[in-house]
């Protein structure tokens, strides 16, 4: 289980390692948005693609995780929830 503090608040998800469907609704401001997961594995890499459902406007994220040469997680997301892509980079030091 993943657990990230976003700003709706703590989100928790489970992602199948398999390649299938995982799903991972959160609230909020009282609604459901359905979040549809599909983790696998590229080489050392892996990689999580999710579909966000929000009032019938559906938008997509990609995180690539993987360990550097000194065993720090690396964490690159890239979604379009606002309409134009962005990426991000993040570094988690072992320790």
């Amino acid at each position: 289980m993943v657990t990230t503090n976003a700003q709706v608040g703590e989100v928790k998800a489970v992602y199948n390692l398999d390649g299938s469907e995982s799903k991972n609704p959160i609230s909020f401001n009282g609604q459901s948005v359905d979040r549809v997961s599909k983790a696998k594995w590229d080489g050392a890499k892996l990689v999580i693609t999710t579909t966000t459902n929000f009032n019938g406007n559906a938008a997509e994220s990609t995180q690539t995780w993987s360990l550097d040469a000194t065993g720090n997680l690396i964490v690159e997301s890239t979604s379009n929830f606002t309409g134009t892509p962005t990426t991000t980079k993040s570094t988690y030091k072992k320790g």
